[in-house]
């Protein structure tokens, strides 16, 4: 799971923590008789995916596996039925997916950037920029893979966040059909080299996703194979339909399994919505259940009860017909009216976000898809097609470029806090949403002991440890005592039965170290009031009495002292983009303390964790002490901003943040446990 922070309602997953949205590549050339039942289908995936994102559904991403699966479906069988005829043309089919794609998202991303710049902060709008470009040249998903993962908690703040699945399906349109052409060339068996394909593509998915689900779930190679089976049964049709499995056939049509498949493949679509979370060690071989059961949907025919009777309802087929808009216009509006009030909270924004996507979508089905389609595409304007969206593409990435680069900026960035602050990287940390055993020899360049003979202090946790280790390492170091550091991010401090193996393997192993060498102290700093709200069988208890009750575990086991620092405060959004939308952007200063955009929860969190810690008999040290006051909560440690404010996002200290803690009261009760008092 992502570090701890806030999020939108959708995540996650957090997620990518998202992480999985993908366009519906509605193609406007079916593979035959025109099938309602397939609108339906597109209509299933796009309410998963909103349902995901607006409403919590733990597994509505599932819905881009449907998405893939229809579009390798209906392009397959396009291309197919234009090579039986002769008559397929590279630049026809690139111009006719210029015609149908690029309007509709060309149109989302200007309105986004619009957007953008008129009311999003520096960082922000920048972000927005570099995601456009990105979108524009159809390499998103490249730039996500590289970034963070579909679940992590920075991915809810990229209103286009969603295209990189249109990147890769771009990605497939330009290999795809020329495979085709040079199987049909070479006189070989086509449905041989998609199975071929097929199982490639899949076993780089299982094995990619063992080292990083990040490029599993953003690389082609690792989504090729879902796109490819929907292919597979447009050849396998093909094939029956030739006469190749006549007598099978026969024995299909008496039968009735026909109706059974669409049944079934409704159960595994949904079964996978609601039972896999941003958790879920996904795509993996997990992303075969929705496949399946979208094959299985699809395979049953228009004529199977449950197509006919469901999918192919005027309700389903009309938001099928709606989905490809309401899928680019559903996510940019809820993250920008999240960016955009990330302070506030509005009680019916999710509704309005979705009523206004459902207006937006409707709006460019009707004034923009519809009206473009009825161009006809020929040898005579094909070429026109190509240029105009090639372009135009190029036109939008350029501009977008130039204002991500920095090269440009707006008149009203002179005022404002501009900085992009970064994680620092002096410190160890494993990466406990791995799906393999996590390298504790990550942990090796912070066990050296640099002061022989010296007291031995051990900082545990998850990011939040992280951020502290860069101010206590220096005031360890300047009065000779050793720090060694063991944070893992993305999991519960010091469970060892929770839901991911890494963390389990990787705090057995500090557990084990501690009791093994007898620390003098062992910190631990954690986002408190996150894992408060995460069920896990070990705290049933509650996460407060879990986590004081595990470090007097500790004491009683060897270790010499034992400290738990309290929960930092927590910003809606960040506390620069709060300064910058509440203070700066109006002329005024930003104050030292305030209340604006704080999490009380993560005030109140402080005197249940005290109670914990008092009933345990485990020191505290507590943060709300230190930094909050009757005027609010700190927010910066000096007069020059940005350089000196106390977190640089939601709650991660910034260095000097770290170092103020440090100076003006923890480092002093550090002090005092290592000299043996209470």
């Amino acid at each position: 799971m992502p570090i701890g922070g806030t999020k939108l309602v959708s995540h996650m997953p957090k997620a990518i923590p998202l992480r999985r949205m993908i366009p519906n590549m509605q193609s406007d050339e079916p593979t035959s008789a025109y099938r309602p039942d397939i609108d339906g289908l597109r209509a299933l995936a796009i309410l998963l995916v909103i349902a995901y994102h607006y409403f919590g559904l733990p597994g509505g991403y599932v819905g881009v596996d449907v998405f893939f699966v229809i579009s390798g479906y209906l392009i397959t069988g396009m291309l197919l039925a234009d090579l039986k005829e002769s008559r397929l043309s590279l630049l026809d089919f690139y111009a006719r997916r210029v015609r149908r794609i690029l309007p509709p998202v060309l149109v989302v991303i200007v309105a986004s950037f619009i957007v953008g710049w008129a009311w999003l902060l520096p960082h922000d709008f920048r972000a927005l920029s570099e995601e456009a470009c990105a979108s524009a040249l159809y390499v998103f998903n490249f730039l996500l893979w590289h970034q963070s993962g579909y679940f992590d908690g920075s991915a809810s703040t990229k209103p286009l966040l969603h295209l990189w699945s249109l990147a890769v399906e771009e990605q497939f349109y330009l290999v795809w059909p020329a495979f085709l052409l040079l199987a049909n060339r070479w006189k070989r068996r086509t449905d041989l080299g998609i199975v071929a394909i097929l199982l490639a593509s899949f076993v780089i998915n299982l094995v990619t996703i063992q080292e990083d689900q990040a490029a599993a779930f953003y690389s082609p190679l690792s989504r090729l194979w879902e796109l490819a089976s929907g292919g597979l049964l447009v050849q396998y049709e093909r094939i029956r339909n030739e006469g190749r499995l006549q007598a099978d056939c026969e024995v299909a049509k008496a039968s009735r399994s026909t109706i059974h498949l669409p049944i079934v493949g409704l159960l595994l679509i949904l079964g996978a919505a609601v039972l896999y979370n941003r958790d879920s060690n996904f795509p993996g071989y997990l992303a075969a259940v929705p496949v399946l059961g979208s094959i299985l949907i699809v395979a049953g025919g228009a004529g199977a009860w449950p197509n006919q009777a469901l999918l192919a309802s005027r309700p389903m087929v009309y938001v099928g017909k709606l989905s490809y808009s309401l899928y680019l216009w559903h996510w940019p509006v809820l993250v920008l009216a999240t960016l955009l009030y990330a302070e506030k909270q509005f009680r019916y924004l999710n509704g309005a976000c979705l009523a206004l996507s459902g207006l937006l979508a409707w709006g460019t089905y009707h004034w923009c898809e519809r009206p473009i389609r009825r161009i006809p595409v020929n040898a005579a304007n094909a070429r026109k097609f190509l240029f105009a969206g090639i372009g135009s593409s190029v036109t939008v990435a350029a501009i977008t470029f130039v204002m991500s680069s920095g090269m440009l900026a707006r008149a009203t960035d002179s005022m404002l806090i501009t900085k992009e602050y970064k994680r620092p990287e002096n410190g160890c940390y494993i990466k406990g949403w791995i799906a393999h055993e996590p390298d504790t020899a990550l942990f090796a360049p912070c066990e050296v002991i640099r002061f022989p003979g010296q007291p031995v202090v051990v900082l545990v946790g998850d990011s939040h440890a992280y951020s502290l280790y860069q101010g206590l390492r220096p005031y360890l170091d300047a009065h000779q005592i050793n720090l060694i550091e063991y944070s893992v991010v993305g999991c519960m401090p010091l469970s060892v039965r929770g839901a991911r193996a890494a963390c389990a393997s990787a705090y057995e192993y500090i557990r084990q170290r501690i009791k093994r060498e007898k620390t003098d102290l062992v910190i631990l700093s954690a986002h408190h009031v996150y894992w408060s709200t995460i069920p896990v069988p070990e705290a049933a208890t509650g996460y407060e009495k879990f986590v004081t009750q595990s470090m007097a575990e500790l004491l009683n086991a060897g270790a010499q002292h034992v400290l738990i620092v309290g929960q930092v405060p927590i910003w809606r959004g960040t506390l620069p983009r709060i300064l910058n939308q509440e203070y700066l952007r109006l002329g005024q200063s930003a104050p030292t303390h305030m209340f604006t955009g704080l999490m009380p929860e993560s005030i109140r969190i402080d005197d249940t964790m005290r109670t914990a810690s008092s009933e345990f008999g485990v020191p505290y040290y507590s943060l709300k002490d230190q930094l909050c006051n009757g005027q609010g909560c700190l927010t910066r440690v000096g007069e020059e901003l940005p350089e000196e404010l106390i977190v640089f996002d939601d709650g991660h200290l910034t260095t000097l943040g770290a170092s103020y803690l440090l100076g003006t009261g923890l480092g002093q009760r550090i002090d005092s446990l290592l000299a043996g008092q209470k």
